[in-house]
This record gives C-alpha cells, structure tokens and sequence, in this order.
C-alpha cells in the first residue's frame, strides 16, 4: 500500500510513496537508465511507470470492486436497486452473515 506523508514545512500531503523489491539486474538498468537521464532513481522508476500506463490504458478496478458489483447483481444478471424485491433479502442475509461471523461461526 502506497505511503502518503504530510510535508513539514507546508503541512501538505506528499505524492503517495511506493516501495518495491526487484532483482540486482533490474536495479542495475534501472540506474544506468537513471543516470542516462540525469534523474534519481525514484524519479525514473515513477516515470517508467507512468509510460508503461500511458502506453496500456486500463481502467483498474481491484478485484474487491468487482466482487462488490457482482454481488448486487441478481443471479439473471440485472442489477438491483431500491425497487428490487431482491433487494431486502439481500440486506438480510449480509446481517445474518455478519452476525455468525460476530458470532465466530464463520
């Protein structure tokens, strides 16, 4: 999970910070790659990353977001809503599975 830190002269938060382990090698062309540019290696690693999106535009979505979709879809695959006679069943049954799993049955 990305690092957010408040800056200590302005109070602001700083760009989220990442930290990652690679193998020597690619530390290696990471570096050389860093001083061909005249530019830190956090700086270029963050600059690799952002060509690598810009030339794959994807839209990311995690996968607790897609399971979050999924689950308020009826099993015919429209969606629910307020007006779903589904819906309550739904919401009932989430309160039972959080109560068992209060509960240490689940």
């Amino acid at each position: 999970m990305a690092t957010r830190q408040a800056s200590a002269t302005t109070g602001r938060i700083k760009k989220p910070r990442l930290q990652v382990c690679i193998s020597e090698p690619l530390c290696e062309q990471v570096s050389a790659l860093a001083a061909e540019r005249g530019s830190s290696v956090s700086a270029t690693c963050a600059w690799i990353i952002e060509r690598h999106f810009e030339a794959n535009p994807v839209e990311y979505r995690s996968e607790r977001d897609r399971l979050d979709d999924e689950a308020w879809k009826h099993p015919d695959n429209t969606e629910l809503n307020n007006d779903s006679p589904d819906l309550g069943e739904m919401q009932k049954m989430f309160e039972l599975f959080k109560a068992a799993k209060a509960a240490g049955v689940l």
